[in-house]
């Protein structure tokens, strides 16, 4: 089973507020009339039997937002659901691998990202 977890998180955007929006757009855009809910094998992305889309987490502020991501992800992993998540922040991200790395001893981790935050000088 895959488990789709929205974390709309933001708190520690360097820039601009609003990737905790994104969760639940990305949604919405899954299931809209719009697209195709089919793969080019002919796979139903919308299968019910074999995908779960969870709600999107109500998170605390601070640590706590941190925990609950890491306990939740753990969760999912604990029923052996694969896990994708949908965010938010890069602060996300340390969680979910917490949880993933405690399950598996060894990970592959493919990150999507809007840029490649990559910098030759950052603050000097």
């Amino acid at each position: 089973m895959l488990s789709i977890l929205g974390i709309p998180f933001d708190e520690n955007s360097s820039f601009l507020k609003g990737s905790a929006k994104a969760p639940q757009k990305i949604i919405e855009a899954f299931y809209s009339d719009s697209s195709n809910a089919y793969s080019e094998n002919g796979f139903n992305c919308r299968n019910t039997e074999k995908i779960i889309i969870l709600d999107n987490l109500e998170l605390p502020y601070g640590k706590l937002a941190i925990e609950k991501i890491r306990t939740t992800v753990k969760e999912e992993l604990e029923k052996s659901n694969h896990v994708l998540s949908i965010g938010g922040d890069h602060s996300i991200t340390f969680p979910i691998i917490e949880a993933f790395s405690a399950k598996y001893d060894s990970l592959n981790i493919l990150h999507f990202d809007a840029h490649p935050d990559l910098y030759d000088n950052f603050d000097n």
